[in-house]
């Protein structure tokens, strides 16, 4: 299942869920463990994946993974039921920072 350059199938099993837009609207995507993500937006989103109970503040919000959804691309994340995602969009202005995402969906799927 894991072979770059293969095709597989999958089968969305709930609504998408568009409100893990920031740190605080994290979400475990109804406890799924593979959650396919769409960055519908024209900008590259920073998508972080959370475990349960980790508190906020240690290794970039609690994450203990991050990676960088580019425009218009999807990815099938693998996690814990329990572990909570969220995105955030490169910031405006001078200080670079990370603001709410737009345009981002995370849903539960079932791959094949």
């Amino acid at each position: 299942m894991d072979t770059p350059g293969h095709s597989y199938s999958f089968s969305p099993n709930e609504t998408a869920v568009s409100s893990a837009i920031n740190y605080a609207a994290r979400n475990n995507v109804n406890n799924a463990t593979k959650v396919l993500v769409v960055n519908g937006d024209d900008e590259k989103q920073l998508i972080h994946i959370q475990k349960a109970g980790a508190s906020s503040g240690t290794n970039s919000n609690g994450s203990f993974a991050s990676f960088v959804v580019p425009r218009w691309q999807s990815f099938i994340v693998h996690k814990d039921a329990t572990d909570t995602v969220f995105a955030q969009t490169r910031g405006t202005g001078t200080d670079g920072g990370y603001g709410d995402a737009i345009n981002i969906t995370f849903t539960k799927v079932d791959v094949k």
